[in-house]
């Protein structure tokens, strides 16, 4: 899909969603890494299936990676973890100095494991949650796409509970259609607006053709 930037969808045999999974994002910037791995995968010289399932396959390698880590982040920074962290520091100590002392010790000191600039992190996933929002709903060249709960966050974190979600597809005519989101393949990783705009109504150049004027999604029906 090419608009504001180029986005590579992907709907082979590695991808276990639904729809076609967006697996890049390359925006127009002059002497793009990106742009040029893009140029060399899907030139007509050199482009190879084997090359795009490579790349397809580092991409879930990623994501999986990327899972893992959020995954024992939140093991770490968990209570129980750190009582743990406070027993292996008194199973290294215990040589040296009495149970009653180690304990006295650690009632001292906090042991105590925190995300590095949450904060910061917590805005900037807003800034560009806002922006894409932004990018997916107002751009002439865009279907709008209306989401109930609007954050996509918020929505992400909902469906992924409920499985389900409803598809309301408003038409030019003043005609509308409601279809059922069987989402059981969606992840935590999955691009919610992505996901969505990889239909093939929704496409760029398919909606206009079919006379779609927005597109209303909602966890209850």
């Amino acid at each position: 899909m090419i608009g504001p930037e180029i986005q590579v969808f992907y709907d082979g045999p590695l991808n276990e969603q639904e729809n076609a999974m967006l697996i890049g994002r390359i925006k127009f910037e002059k002497d793009s890494k990106d742009g040029e791995e893009f140029v060399s995968l899907f030139s007509k010289e050199s482009f190879s299936l084997e090359s795009l399932h490579w790349f397809a396959a580092e991409f879930f390698k990623k994501n999986h990676q990327k899972t893992e880590i959020e995954e024992l982040v939140k093991r770490i920074v968990s209570e129980n973890f750190q009582d743990h962290t406070k027993e292996l520091f008194k199973q290294h100590l215990i040589q040296e100095f009495d149970a009653e002392v180690i304990d006295g010790a650690l009632e001292k000191v906090i042991v105590n494991f925190r995300l590095k600039e949450s904060e910061n992190s917590n805005r900037e996933s807003a800034k560009i949650e806002s922006k894409e929002q932004n990018q997916g709903n107002l751009t002439n060249d865009s279907l709008e796409i209306q989401l109930n709960p609007a954050s996509e966050s918020e929505f992400r974190r909902m469906l992924l509970i409920s499985k389900t979600a409803y598809i309301t597809t408003f038409y030019k005519d003043g005609t509308s259609n409601q279809k059922k989101w069987d989402a059981h393949k969606f992840t935590e990783s999955s691009n919610v607006l992505g996901n969505l705009r990889s239909r093939p109504e929704f496409r760029k150049g398919n909606w206009q053709k079919l006379g779609i004027e927005k597109v209303y999604v909602s966890i209850e029906k």
